[in-house]
């Protein structure tokens, strides 16, 4: 990835790291047989799943192969419980605001999530502390 790129991919992230604590919604693309996925381009022979911080630039990415796609939003929490914990378990990479190239981004699930706890507000980490608990 040449620098530009990697600037651009870069921005992007932060951009969505800090939408998503603000809507506390995460964006995926999902069609009858699943959630868009592709290979990935940072780590050979591994899938990665591209999520958005907005409804907008998951629906700029449903065409090219993925036309048969839409927008879905996953609560913030459940993303963090369930979908980062369950994809890390998976060997799956995580991809943030790619854009219409499906240029972004990539990274593991466990450091994505360690990049939304550490800013969390103080009052929402204990509602996630919370909500952890009581999925045991």
């Amino acid at each position: 990835m040449t620098f530009g790129l990697e600037a651009d991919s870069l921005a992007g992230h932060e951009r969505f790291v800090a939408q998503v604590l603000e809507s506390e919604l995460v964006w995926g693309l999902r069609s009858e047989a699943g959630w868009a996925n592709c290979p990935s381009n940072s780590a050979p022979g591994s899938s990665v799943m591209p999520f958005w911080s907005k409804r907008a630039g998951a629906l700029r990415c449903a065409s090219d192969g993925w036309e048969r796609y839409h927008p879905e939003s996953i609560p913030l929490f459940e993303f963090m419980i369930a979908w980062l914990y369950g994809m890390e378990g998976e060997g799956v990479i995580v991809g943030t605001n790619w854009n219409r190239q499906l240029i972004g981004h990539e990274l593991l699930p466990k450091d994505l999530n360690t990049q939304l706890i550490q800013r969390l507000s103080d009052s929402r980490f204990e509602a996630y502390k919370a909500e952890l608990d009581e999925k045991g």
